[in-house]
């Protein structure tokens, strides 16, 4: 099996050092998912998750390793129960194990287009303002918006 391993290097944090590791081109993130059944993540902050992002929407697992669950939301942003699994100190191998296991049944692509998509942001917002005005939607939002996520066959691996 083929993953992907590389830490964020978190441009513009103001804790701990710089990551070693070159920053990488579009292509070369494209590249290296394609020849990947899996990404493993190890880091403790994301800035926006944009990398992640475009794994997921590929369809590629994360192996997603933190020192607790809580931290999640800071390395992951979007992520829920098919876009992979979560190892912490507690879990450890049995975490890897489970991951490994259950790969074939992860759908991340089906997730973030549930939670990124433009019609899901339209949705949140919609949500959110008439919230703000102590009213409830008057259009569903989700019919609203055309969709301009590429269908999955132009982004699947081969």
């Amino acid at each position: 099996m083929n993953n992907i391993s590389k830490s964020s290097s978190n441009k513009g944090a103001s804790r701990g050092p710089p990551s070693p590791l070159p920053p990488y081109t579009p292509e070369e993130l494209r590249t290296a998912a394609h020849r990947a059944d899996f990404a493993v993540i190890v880091d403790n902050a994301e800035t926006q998750g944009y990398a992640l992002q475009q794994l997921m929407l590929m369809d590629l697992p994360l192996l997603v390793v933190v020192l607790s669950e809580r931290q999640l939301r800071y390395v992951v942003p979007y992520f829920d129960h098919r876009c992979g699994s979560v190892a912490t100190a507690t879990s450890g191998v049995a975490a890897v194990k489970d991951f490994l296991d259950r790969l074939p049944s992860f759908r991340p692509r089906e997730a973030m287009l549930e939670m990124v998509s433009p019609q899901a942001s339209v949705g949140c917002f919609v949500r959110r303002f008439c919230g703000l005005l102590g009213r409830g939607p008057v259009v569903e939002a989700r019919d609203s918006v055309p969709s301009v996520v590429p269908p999955a066959g132009k982004l699947a691996r081969t």
